[in-house]
């Protein structure tokens, strides 16, 4: 049973109001030894009953209280936490449609282009405005 459907336009709209929130120049960067991103803000997942990589954060760390970009748009569309707090690990690493139809959610494959460009944008270190404007240019489009 389809719950949702996650198209490009849903996608880009979603991804630029997360970004547009941030400072400018703002990048979503580990300062600790662990360098994977959280999908789920480390601090929200451990409310949740999962228990990685806090031991590690420091108090500065972005993902205690920001998840990677892409996690912050599965959020906003009300996306269940319990089906991507686990997967905050980098070592097995996030399968992202897996994910989705686990919880019966569907994505347009643009939509899918679209994201896994900003993500690997953000992961290289570049600031999420960078990572958006990458993903736009991917999918051929502007804002």
């Amino acid at each position: 049973m389809l719950v949702r459907l996650i198209d490009l336009d849903e996608a880009i709209e979603t991804v630029t109001q997360i970004v547009n929130e941030k400072p400018e120049g703002f990048t979503y960067q580990s300062t600790t030894e662990w360098k994977s991103c959280a999908y789920v803000p480390i601090k929200e997942a451990i409310k949740a009953g999962f228990e990685y990589g806090a031991d590690s954060a420091s108090e500065d760390d972005v993902r205690l209280t920001t998840g990677c970009l892409v996690g912050e748009m599965l959020n906003r569309l009300d996306f269940p936490m319990e089906k991507i707090a686990g997967c905050n690990s980098g070592v097995n690493g996030f399968n992202f449609k897996l994910a989705l139809d686990s919880a019966d959610y569907e994505i347009t494959h643009a939509a899918q282009v679209f994201l896994s460009s900003v993500q690997a944008q953000q992961d290289d270190g570049n600031t999420w405005k960078e990572a958006l404007d990458y993903g736009l240019e991917k999918v051929g489009r502007t804002l």
